[in-house]
């Protein structure tokens, strides 16, 4: 028998009242409360049920035969390979109704943009649903790999694309443990994230498989748009709704276990804390309308209704152990029972009405990064002049007599260089030239005497789905912000990194080194784009991909080019891992 240990002096305390208040509840004196307290008696059977209802515990946790609650945690078991090696038919029955085939397409051809063939990575696989899904509308020559930890899994996805007349290698394992053998143009998992205790360290482990300009994809789905997107038609939508004590569930899942309900919510928001740039996040268009007029009604609903445990009620003993686990996840008895009731509610409408039509929306939402960073110089690449465009225009407007001074100002004292690392500001430079309306100057200077490269435009528009644009530029800082602004090119560059606002210059090492750390990337993810070969090659140390924008002709080793058409191409020819030639 299990020594009684009455817990009643605990629970007033963390309810901080005094003796004789609950004395006056309970219906007994202070000096009983005392008794009951330190053990010179025990309640009344009667008393038992009504402390447990005021103090919210079971009769069993209230004489210590059971610990409170928040004692004891019950952890959810979804993440583990016997629950998934259990789920094979539930899986093969519902996955098809996750998609309509008809977005996946519009995600491959318009969004993701696929139009060679690439390699595909499926982290947390299943038995390959989204390769059967997937493959039909990538390029001729694209391959899949799915892995997963569930071994009969795994042999259904080899005996299905077998089937199907499909290429696809399936392997059995952890993706944790996984020693990737080559790198992937696709790196994707679907409804992992959320029953994992770990969706940073799976997001991470995720980009350790991807190639240089991958697609890493993350599709899940968020718990309380489920809870709410339902509706049964002859139901009281609003008690379809009632989650009361859910969240206390999610919470305690996430700071118990890690796990998150909420995961294709925070999804982007990860990917962008762990380094990745371009996010980009799309919503599932597939809303599931189910009525006893689609000729695959009856198999639809027996689906939903297994999914979701509504196929039958609970029996008493069932109703308790369901209570005791949510209570464990922090709900109170009430709330617990109250969810388990509503479940038994939906269970019986379905049992009672058997044309029930419903309507379900699961809110699948798609993370999605393609992570490669263009760095691109302003002066000689963007805009057209290249060399001495300032020392002309100040001659011409201050005349020969000034060109002395001129020489002395910029090479001697170095004064270009204090204003573009921001030691002087534009008015105190021009000033000390010999302008009498510095801002006048400024801006005829940068709007009559500099060009815009209009291929620019083009270029921006085409590439910058591929990739993520930071201007990277010598330059005084009002002046780069007058430019970008009065040309109308601020939304092209993701970052705008200047000289003048960092007070380091190219070549100096440090600025591409502060570049890497505030974009918070590798010298490997990053292509720099300027017209000095100076520039190129400290760049080029660090381990960054350069290119000469080469309007002058110069004679130089590395890669090359005349446009930004030629850039263009130069850069697809890098896309697709070949050396290319240099577009002269």
């Amino acid at each position: 028998m299990k020594k009684i240990n009455l817990r009643i002096a605990e629970l007033r305390h963390k309810k901080k009242i005094a003796q004789q208040e609950l004395a006056d509840i309970v219906g007994v004196s202070f000096q009983t409360i005392s008794k009951w307290e330190n053990g010179g008696a025990m309640p009344d059977i009667t008393y038992l049920p009504i402390l447990a209802e005021y103090f919210d515990v079971f009769v069993d946790q209230l004489i210590g035969i059971v610990p409170f609650n928040e004692e004891v945690y019950i952890a959810s078991q979804t993440g583990t390979r016997e629950f998934w090696e259990a789920k094979l038919e539930y899986l093969l029955r519902t996955r098809k109704n996750m998609w309509n085939d008809d977005y996946m397409e519009f995600l491959i051809t318009k969004v993701w943009k696929i139009d060679r063939p690439v390699k595909l990575l499926d982290c947390g696989c299943g038995f390959g649903f989204l390769g059967l899904l997937i493959l039909p509308y990538l390029p001729k020559g694209s391959t899949y790999t799915g892995i997963d930890m569930a071994e009969n899994l795994i042999q259904m996805g080899r005996k299905l694309f077998e089937t199907n007349k499909l290429q696809g290698e399936f392997i059995h394992g952890d993706v944790y443990e996984y020693d990737e053998k080559e790198s992937y143009d696709i790196v994707i998992c679907q409804a992992v994230l959320r029953h994992l205790d770990s969706p940073e360290s799976f997001v991470k482990k995720m980009m350790e498989f991807a190639k240089e300009g991958a697609y890493i994809i993350c599709i899940d789905s968020n718990r309380e748009f489920e809870c709410d997107g339902l509706y049964i038609d002859g139901m009281d939508y609003f008690r379809l709704c009632e989650h009361t004590g859910m969240e206390k569930h999610w919470r305690a899942e996430l700071e118990q276990q890690g796990r998150d309900y909420a995961a294709a919510m925070r999804n982007a928001h990860l990917m962008r804390k762990l380094g990745l740039k371009e996010v980009d996040v799309r919503m599932n268009d597939r809303v599931d309308f189910v009525t006893p007029q689609r000729i695959d009604y009856q198999q639809r609903r027996h689906d939903f209704v297994e999914y979701n445990d509504w196929n039958r009620g609970l029996t008493k003993e069932e109703k308790e152990k369901s209570i005791q686990y949510l209570l464990t996840h922090g709900m109170t008895r009430k709330e617990a029972t109250d969810f388990c009731e509503r479940n038994i509610e939906i269970a019986t409408f379905f049992q009672e009405n058997v044309n029930a039509g419903y309507t379900f929306v699961n809110g699948t939402m798609i993370s999605m990064e393609r992570n490669k960073i263009l760095l691109i110089d302003m002066y000689g690449v963007i805009i057209k002049e290249s060399k001495g465009y300032f020392v002309p225009y100040t001659l011409q407007k201050l005349g020969a007599s000034k060109q002395g001074r001129m020489k002395r100002i910029i090479r001697e004292e170095q004064c270009f260089t204090k204003v573009q690392k921001g030691e002087m500001t534009s008015k105190e430079f021009l000033s000390y030239i010999g302008y009498d309306c510095p801002q006048a100057a400024m801006e005829d200077y940068l709007k009559n005497y500099l060009t815009l490269d209009e291929g620019f435009r083009e270029f921006a528009e085409k590439y910058s789905k591929k990739y993520t644009f930071c201007l990277l530029s010598n330059d005084v800082l009002e002046w780069s912000e007058f430019l970008t602004g009065y040309h109308r090119i601020n939304h092209c560059f993701m970052d705008k990194i200047v000289s003048g606002e960092v007070h380091m210059r190219k070549p100096d090492k440090e600025i591409f080194i502060y570049s890497l750390k505030r974009l918070g990337c590798n010298p490997e993810q990053c292509i720099f784009i300027d017209n000095s070969i100076k520039n190129l090659l400290v760049a080029e140390e660090l381990g960054i991909q350069t290119i000469l924008f080469n309007r002058d002709g110069v004679q130089y080793e590395g890669r090359r080019v005349v446009d930004f058409d030629a850039l263009g191409r130069m850069l697809e020819c890098m896309w697709e891992n070949l050396e290319g030639e240099n577009y002269v």
